[in-house]
């Protein structure tokens, strides 16, 4: 019992968000938190250095990325249990939702150390609060794979969906992202609309189908962190009113199923969305 009460508390594990490009725009506790923490991660050496320098503080900290880094985990294991606060912030936005981020909240859980947030930007949402597209209801795609065959294989997936569908993808694949984009919805009217350099100097929006973006991006000096969501596919899972706050909606009605594996892609193509009707 005695080594039971000595012990000392767990430390926190705060998950805070930083900036998409502009450094103005990082949350003041995020910085708050820096300086008070004495366990600091972060994704990139280059950004840490940029969020300590505007916290003001000068001490070392590790490094976290997809390669999933064990001795991260580790020491961070050991910070906690010892009672000391730590602190992860991902190169842009708020962490968690497509990158490590995820693994380092596993371990506070898994011991019961407790878990703090700092919200901030998101790119995800600031793309959706300019978007023309309507996304009360939208599918989290996230990152297309590498390869150009399951890269195509992956689109045809998930544009095949009543609801809008959001893309990440790193700028060095951006070129080949909107060519298997473009290819896949190749004489398709579908829309699509991308967030290029969210908050950044080059920010920039575009709104166009898939073949005419091609040539955007193939006119870029440099390759962009970008954001894409694509027109859902026009076969509405509830009417438009039926989604409104507050009320309720009955699901669609049971269609016999049918293997689409080999005609997805054509039936792609020649969908087109359905044109909103008037509002009243």
């Amino acid at each position: 019992m005695n080594n039971v009460k000595n012990a000392p508390q767990m430390g926190t594990l705060w998950m805070a968000a930083t900036t998409l490009g502009d450094m103005r725009d990082i949350p003041l506790r995020s910085l708050e938190v820096l300086r008070d923490c004495p366990f600091l991660i972060f994704e990139e050496d280059k950004q840490a250095r940029q969020f300590l320098k505007a916290a003001g503080v000068q001490r070392q900290w590790m490094r976290y990325t997809e390669q999933r880094e064990a001795f991260t985990l580790e020491e961070l294991e050991m910070e906690l249990r010892a009672g000391r606060d730590a602190v992860y912030m991902s190169d842009q936005g708020t962490p968690g939702l497509a990158d490590p981020g995820r693994d380092l909240v596993e371990v506070a859980i898994r011991i019961g150390a407790r878990l703090r947030v700092v919200p901030g930007p998101s790119s995800l949402t600031a793309t959706i609060s300019v978007c023309p597209i309507d996304c009360r209801r939208f599918q989290f795609a996230g990152f297309a794979p590498r390869d150009e065959e399951d890269r195509e294989a992956f689109l045809v997936q998930h544009l095949d969906h009543p609801w809008p569908a959001v893309f990440f993808d790193t700028p060095y694949r951006m070129k080949h992202f909107f060519e298997t984009l473009a290819k896949v919805l190749k004489g398709s009217e579908r829309k699509v609309f991308v967030g290029v350099d969210i908050s950044g100097e080059k920010e920039a929006f575009w709104w166009d189908i898939a073949e005419n973006l091609l040539k955007k991006v193939a006119l870029l000096e440099e390759r962009q962190n970008y954001v894409v969501i694509v027109q859902g596919n026009g076969r509405e899972l509830i009417k438009t009113k039926s989604a409104l706050p507050g009320k309720s909606f009955a699901g669609p009605k049971p269609k016999n199923r049918e293997d689409r594996s080999q005609a997805a892609q054509q039936k792609l193509r020649n969908k087109t969305p359905r044109k909103p009707g008037s509002r009243r």
